[in-house]
């Protein structure tokens, strides 16, 4: 069984019933009155509430398990197999967001590398890791997006709605950064990817030449 939930989605939810208002960017947040209470609303999302909702689902739905399959202990535990952790950054000017993105394509062609991936993973690469080391470039109409992988987990980078940059680790297999898979776990797959973001935020965007190209007319 999969159960797939939005986060993004939810947290638009959770703003609006709160009466928080915001703008919004696809399925994300450009502008908020009150960022720190968002982020307040964001952090609720927790493997209780992950739980809370398939039990929901669970005894409204038909179930292979029978009553004694249940009293001998079978039952449904729920374990992660794509998280996905996003940071984005709104820019003011569509046109200086197209600009800063191109010059980080640019600039970061190699980031896929294995000593680039060391680096924002915080993982030791050596010659036998199972991994594909390289930079992948897409191309969808005016659209770019950088792709780099490590083992099962992935980073993508790419302007959302034309005006802010998305950096969004994608984590497959938590094993790969050595955390257990069971949704207990998630906080810490979720701090973990957040420190990526960081990183490739720090590796990729923070140099003096890409900080001079956005401030170009």
């Amino acid at each position: 069984m999969k159960i797939w939930l939005n986060g993004h989605s939810w947290a638009q939810r959770q703003a609006s019933t709160a009466g928080l208002r915001y703008t919004q960017l696809a399925n994300g947040f450009a502008t908020c009155e009150d960022p720190a209470r968002l982020q307040t609303l964001c952090d609720r999302l927790s493997p209780a509430r992950f739980q809370a909702f398939f039990n929901y689902w669970i005894a409204r739905m038909p179930c292979p398990f029978t009553r004694t399959d249940r009293l001998a202990g079978y039952w449904w535990q729920l374990s992660m197999r794509q998280i996905e952790v996003a940071r984005t950054i709104v820019l003011d000017a569509p046109r200086h967001a197209r600009a800063f993105f191109e010059a980080l394509v640019a600039d970061n062609i190699g980031i896929g590398r294995p000593a680039a991936v060391t680096v924002l993973f915080a993982r030791r690469v050596q010659r036998n890791t199972q991994s594909t080391f390289r930079t992948r470039v897409f191309t969808q109409g005016t659209q770019v997006r950088i792709d780099l992988v490590y083992k099962h987990c992935r980073i993508k980078l790419y302007l959302k709605e034309g005006c802010a940059l998305r950096i969004e680790t994608v984590v497959n297999d938590p094993g790969d950064l050595d955390i257990l898979k069971g949704l207990a776990h998630l906080p810490q797959v979720v701090r973990t990817a957040r420190q990526i973001n960081a990183r490739v935020l720090t590796y990729a965007a923070c140099r003096p030449e890409l900080c001079h190209r956005d401030r170009a007319p």
